[in-house]
Parts: C-alpha cells; structure tokens; sequence
C-alpha cells in the first residue's frame, strides 16, 4: 500500500509540459504471494530458517500498452506509466547518502527512477481527489472511509467514470448514456468499470491485475488490508495538493546490453549462483 500510482512526469524537453494522461499506460504492482528465494538475488548472504530470511518478497510491476493507444500509432517511447511512494519524515534528510542501491529482474523497456520534490496530482486536475469528503461546512473530511465514500480517487462511482481516469459531468449522463465524444469507447473499456479501478483480489490467487484498485478496497465483502482508510492523492499527508516538480532523474534500459558506457558506471553487475545467472 506505500506505493501509488503516480502523477505524469514532467517532459524535460520543454518547460512544465506532462505527458498526456491518456498516454498513460496499464499498471499494476504487487508482491507476489509466493516470495523468492533470497540467495537467488544475494548468493553471498546468510541465511537460515532461525533467521527467518530464506526467502524475501519483491516488487513486481506489469506494464502493457492499451489497445487504444495501438489503435493512434502512438511512439512506445511516449507512452508511460509510474508509482510513487513518499519518503517517512525521518528520511527526509539525505545528504549523508551515497547511493542508490535497485535490484532488477527484466530485459525489455526503459525504467526512470526520479528522487525529489514530485507532484501529488495523479489525475492532473489541478484539485486534491481524496474519498475523504467533508461534511457541509467543513474544509477536511473525519479521516475515516465512510460506505458511500469508498468509490475510488477517481471521485466517482463506475456509472459516471468516462473511461479515460476521469468523471462524466452531470450534463453527460452515464457512461452507457454519454456521447462518444466525451467518453473512452475503446474497445478494452470494461462498461461495468470504465477506468478500470475497482479493486478485488482473493488470498492466494495468482491474478493481481485489480489488486491496487481504489474503489471498493474499503468496504463490502472483501477487504483490503488496511483498506478502511480513505484513498487520496495526498501522500504526505499535508491536508493539501502539494504540485511541485523539482527532482533528480536518471533513465537506463533494462537491457544492460544496451547500456551506454557512461551508463555502465551505475551497473554493478549480474547476480550467479553456482556459476549460472539468476536474472537480478
């Protein structure tokens, strides 16, 4: 839960210019419920089950290109996607770090890590979207996630998503009753879940694609652990939308054969065991 989908990165090829939201590609993150074995990533660490540490979990993160985005032959180089997690206040001074140490496992893509100051506004609205919703007269909700609340940072329930991360206006209808023209009607766009953020995930099953959804995570039959909090785009905290950008950045492939040599200083190198390369 400590990381979240993050709000579109600043294009440095022109001043506060974003990628398109609609670029945005299809993401989802999770820890597998089976774990790794650790020595597969640090052969040279102990371990024992005394210790508990034979296996660790990690972070896998599925990236796909929409059909939509296929369909207006947009460049794979300008569709994107990102999760964001905030820094504890306890490690917000770091100027005593020296590196920034990521084990990988892939071969195909470029990953972006970006350190800083980064914009809360995931929806790039301008406006803080949180379920906390305050009571008339009020400027900040209880800070508990009400039954009627639980409809996903979107701020709208399924019937009155547009399909592109976004809420149909009162004048468009439904999503079933709206004009083409304000609504995604790719073919992909479930019309049950138009932003395809409803979350549902079972104990044990292998099928992660709803497990960071914001809309009934909180309340029904199932919930999320820890989901009885209200889902905002507030990551710190703050009571508001912090928009600032001002961040270190630093691209590579995930290919390190494709590596640039000035970018083979930040490769430390290619995990074996028993003389065999694990992939990390």
């Amino acid at each position: 839960r400590q990381w979240k989908a993050s709000s579109a990165p600043v294009d440095t090829s022109f001043f506060d210019k974003f990628w398109p939201q609609r670029y945005r590609a299809r993401m989802y993150w999770y820890n597998p419920y089976e774990q790794v074995w650790t020595k597969d990533i640090w052969p040279n660490q102990s371990t024992s089950q005394l210790a508990h540490n034979e296996k660790t979990d990690i972070l896998k993160i599925n990236h796909q290109v929409t059909d939509y985005q296929d369909s207006l032959n947009i460049s794979i180089d300008s569709v994107w996607s990102g999760i964001t997690a905030s820094f504890y206040s306890g490690d917000y001074d770091q100027t005593q770090s020296k590196f920034f140490e990521v084990w990988l496992k892939g071969s195909e893509g470029n990953l972006t890590i970006d350190l800083g100051k980064i914009s809360e506004d995931m929806n790039d609205n301008g406006i803080l979207d949180t379920e906390d919703i305050p009571e008339a007269g009020l400027t900040l909700g209880n800070g508990f996630l009400e039954n009627n609340e639980d409809v996903g940072v979107d701020g709208c329930p399924d019937i009155n998503e547009d399909g592109w991360g976004g809420c149909l206006d009162s004048d468009s209808g439904t999503y079933e009753t709206a004009d083409s023209n304000d609504k995604n009607t790719a073919e992909e766009i479930d019309p049950a879940d138009p932003n395809g953020d409803n979350w549902n995930y079972s104990e044990g099953s292998t099928n992660y694609s709803q497990v960071n959804g914001t809309e009934g995570n909180g309340t029904g039959n199932q919930i999320q652990e820890g989901g009885k909090y209200p889902d905002t785009e507030d990551l710190d905290r703050s009571g508001f939308l912090d928009k600032t950008n001002a961040y270190f950045t630093k691209s590579f492939p995930l290919d390190p054969n494709q590596f640039s040599p000035e970018e083979l200083e930040y490769l430390a190198g290619e995990t074996e065991k028993d003389g065999t390369p694990t992939g990390w």
